[in-house]
């Protein structure tokens, strides 16, 4: 893979993408920066999970579904990246991803996630190298 720019990140929390993207990319100068032509989202996804451990999505946020977030985000040229967190939450008190990484993964590939960031935060004692993060 070789050495790659770092990433922009243009964390959208608490916005209402479903008609804002566009409007709030262009107004925040993000689609004009000629240097960074792609840029990187992420939203914190869900403060809960479902009877199967899936993060159930906000549909007050989201009406659409992530799939319609994702490909509004692609069809201006930019990168879509989801925030995680190998604890129980994220930082913000989002529901994180502690033994659900696998049900997570597949999540956020089934809503086409060009990248992950991952955190950290409440790791209730369960800290360690990425190597292990990963392999949990």
């Amino acid at each position: 893979m070789g050495l790659q720019e770092p990433l922009n990140v243009m964390g959208m929390y608490n916005a209402s993408l479903e008609y804002g993207i566009s409007h709030r990319a262009r107004t925040t100068g993000m689609l004009s920066v000629a240097m960074f032509p792609d840029r990187f989202f992420s939203i914190p996804q869900s403060t809960c999970r479902d009877q199967r451990d899936n993060l159930v999505i906000d549909t007050k946020k989201f009406p659409s579904g992530m799939n319609a977030v994702t490909d509004e985000i692609h069809r201006q040229g930019m990168s879509f990246g989801m925030y995680s967190s190998a604890g129980e939450m994220l930082c913000a008190r989002y529901a994180g991803s502690l033994d659900h990484e696998t049900n997570d993964a597949n999540s956020f590939a089934a809503w086409g996630a060009d990248y992950l960031k991952s955190d950290n935060c409440y790791h209730m004692g369960r800290f360690g190298t990425p190597k292990i993060s990963f392999d949990r």
